[in-house]
């Protein structure tokens, strides 16, 4: 149970991240209530979450790279921290080819 909630604490800190990076650009991107346009408001929510995973699957490497300096010797940690890493990277590419395909798509339609 404690390792459920400690994935679910990371999940949100990972949700809300993007939102302390937005205050390194001068203003928030402000956002249409009324879409103008269909096609570049669903290509610009499925951009916002891949953008989201990204940034989840390299705080999950990140965490496993923590998990393997901190496991002072124990296999299991460490072995812990490798899966993260592997984890981390097969999410990585898997949001590098999602965006692949959703912007080819993308393209083709227009």
């Amino acid at each position: 149970m404690r390792k459920f909630i400690s994935k679910i604490k990371w999940s949100l800190l990972g949700m809300f991240l993007p939102a302390l990076t937005l205050a390194q650009i001068g203003s928030v991107p402000r956002i249409s209530t009324v879409p103008s346009d269909l096609e570049s408001t669903i290509s610009g929510i499925i951009n916002t979450v891949i953008s989201i995973v990204g940034l989840i699957a390299i705080v999950v490497i990140v965490i496993g790279g923590i998990k393997i300096i901190t496991s002072g010797g124990d296999e299991d940690a460490k072995k812990g921290g490798t899966n993260f890493i592997t984890y981390g990277i097969i999410g990585l590419v898997v949001v590098i080819l999602a965006y692949a395909i959703v912007n080819f798509i993308i393209t083709r339609i227009r």
